[in-house]
């Protein structure tokens, strides 16, 4: 009632959402009225008699300086909880190791392969299956042919 008349001006959409909550609110009225005079029998008192809501602030007011400062704290600390934080971190620690553990055993199986293959002098047997080692012409012509 009081909200149509401060909103005046007020677009034809929020005027017809305040007529619809107007009419929702009358009839939840109505609805409890007749409840309470059915089944619960309390007394209601006017609205006259009811003293008037003490306001409440529900936000509180900070200097922006404050609140943009970025030094004093991190700013984002408070969206991951520190357990989650920890056990990130001890899982990232548990995957480095591993990693660390199986280049390590990569790398020693590398060079006992590489020393067994010396021993057979077979790194040069596999460059000259490769390609890097020529045949002769003519051999190399009869090869393409068949």
């Amino acid at each position: 009632m009081e909200s149509k008349k401060s909103a005046k001006g007020a677009p034809a959409q929020l005027l017809d959402a305040i007529s619809k909550l107007e009419v929702n609110i009358n009839q939840n009225l109505e609805t409890t009225m007749k409840e309470n005079d059915r089944v619960y029998l309390m007394r209601v008192p006017s609205p006259s008699s009811l003293p008037p809501l003490p306001a409440f602030s529900m936000v509180k007011s900070m200097v922006m300086s404050e609140v943009l400062d970025a030094s004093k704290e991190k700013i984002f600390a408070s969206l991951v909880p520190d357990s989650s934080a920890k056990a990130l971190s001890r899982y990232t620690e548990m995957v480095d190791d591993v990693i660390r553990t199986q280049a390590e055993k990569l790398q020693q199986a590398s060079e006992l392969t590489r020393v067994r293959l010396k021993e057979m002098d077979l790194p040069d047997s596999i460059l000259a299956l490769e390609g890097n080692f020529t045949l002769p012409m003519e051999l190399k012509e009869d090869v393409e042919a068949v």
